[in-house]
């Protein structure tokens, strides 16, 4: 694996982390979890939502976190553990706007994009799908929760939610009970992304989230998204450590309310555009502090996902193909188990088709490096060479059929003609190939559907949610 930092590097952001956590603390918006840090040895200030928590409380709670995750899906087939080493992806999640793939032109996603790109999901080797779109085309204040409706009834793959609140997110829990038929527990389908606000703050709401999870026992995603510049240092130091503190406050946190419930230490770090305001999703130092935050982790043994696939481009262009690279490099070198942003484009607002699949393809090739160059009696093929010999060739050679796919990674998109083989096929670029084979999939994939009773439940708890959430706003 890729060290971005030296062993002490790594050692002093995690002492760094331990003292803002000791000495500086936290802002925590509930009382009821403040009561529960102060039983269990933390200093809080009730008048001020402030906690500050010794070592030796958070050694203890990363100690309690499991080592390895299974992230499960509606077809078993599709369930993946986390475990050092493996690096999955996911797409990405909680867009509002996509590209359309006819007219190109960016518009707000609506219900039939949701089912489409959840679909498309589903035929590719995309290992985790999350809320990739929040449809405009319902009403807002519960996007997030027709959104996973959608998903559970169009996808086999494990599932990750983002919940507007800690009602939407109990009635996602009901959803996922229908469909596991109560088991969800020991079947666990759906995982949940909750972020702090950095610096070091926990909403009353973000809280209560974090509370309702970790009582169904699902994993948890510790998300906390900094702006280097803004709402972290602007150093890549100081951004890594301020959102190591954050993780581990919130894995603690968790650890109080469900000892071993499963988390996962996510972390969407980039620096601010001073020029802009923007978040720089695409910017080469958001996989710097990917990549040290994935080697931080390791030393808790504690899975990881990271930003990934990030660019700040508004078309598919080389910009973004360069800055998906230059982003998810680091941290896959690094360990990373999970990538997201799959498909998205413009800071991770809008959502392409296309680019959906193209990152597949970037996804692939990352894989590839990340496995270097073996080298075995086999791999150096001496003997080969010497039955070749000099003026020789080996097309027809068994080990070139033998250790061909292995060694080399086989693109489906990315063009290896000629030129004029090129031009006969139609002189497609890539997004040109890409869009073909959204449509190829989207024509012959076929997702099992549940069983329509079980969708008749659906409908019935979806009516309810809205009858409760809509009308009470």
């Amino acid at each position: 694996m890729f060290d971005i930092l030296t062993p002490n590097e790594a050692e002093l952001i995690h002492q760094a982390s331990l003292e803002i956590l000791e000495k500086i603390g936290a802002r925590i918006h509930d009382n009821t979890i403040l009561a529960a840090i102060s039983e269990a040895g933390g200093f809080v200030d009730y008048s001020k939502g402030m906690v500050k928590v010794p070592p030796r409380l958070i050694e203890e709670a990363i100690d309690k976190a499991p080592k390895s995750i299974r992230l499960c899906g509606r077809n078993k087939s599709n369930d993946i553990e986390l475990l050092s080493g493996r690096t999955f992806f996911h797409s990405a999640g909680g867009n509002t706007h996509v590209i359309d793939p006819q007219t190109r032109t960016v518009r707000l996603a609506e219900t039939g994009d949701l089912v489409r790109l959840v679909r498309l999901v589903d035929s590719l080797p995309v290992h985790v799908c999350e809320q990739i779109v929040f449809p405009s085309d319902v009403p807002p204040e519960i996007a997030d929760l027709c959104a996973f409706d959608r998903m559970l009834r169009n996808t086999e793959k494990p599932l990750e939610v983002i919940a507007y609140s800690e009602r939407n997110l109990e009635h996602m829990i009901q959803l996922a009970e229908i469909v596991t038929d109560g088991q969800l527990r020991n079947w666990p389908i759906l995982s949940v992304y909750v972020s702090p606000t950095s610096p070091l703050t926990f909403s009353a709401d973000v809280l209560r989230q974090l509370l309702t999870a970790a009582k169904a026992g699902l994993p948890i995603w510790l998300g906390p998204c900094p702006l280097a510049g803004a709402t972290s240092p602007v150093t890549l130091a100081g951004t890594v450590a301020q959102m190591n503190a954050e993780c581990l406050i919130e894995n603690f946190v968790v650890q109080l309310l469900n000892p071993g419930n499963s988390v996962i230490a996510s972390a969407f770090p980039c620096p601010m555009d001073m020029r802009t305001g923007r978040a720089a999703v695409g910017a080469v130092e958001a996989g710097l502090m990917c990549a040290a935050h994935v080697q931080v982790a390791r030393r808790y043994e504690m899975p990881t996902e990271v930003l990934g696939f990030g660019t700040d481009s508004m078309v598919l262009d080389e910009q973004t193909g360069f800055e998906k690279a230059i982003v998810a490099m680091p941290a896959v070198l690094a360990g990373a188990n999970l990538l997201g942003v799959t498909g998205a484009v413009e800071s991770d607002v809008t959502v392409s088709y296309e680019q959906l699949v193209i990152d597949t393809e970037i996804y692939d090739m990352l894989i590839r490096a990340s496995r270097g160059i073996e080298v075995s009696q086999e791999t150096l093929a001496i003997k080969i060479i010497g039955r070749v010999g000099p003026s020789g060739h080996f097309l027809a050679n068994k080990h070139t059929r033998k250790n061909l796919l292995t060694e080399q990674m086989m693109p489906k998109l990315c063009n290896r003609r000629s030129r004029p083989d090129w031009e006969k096929a139609g002189s497609k670029d890539i997004v040109s190939a890409a869009k073909e084979r959204v449509e190829e999939l989207l024509t012959k994939h076929e997702c099992n559907e549940l069983d329509p009773d079980v969708q008749r439940d659906l409908d019935k708890a979806m009516e309810k949610a809205k009858a409760e959430l809509v009308q009470s706003n």
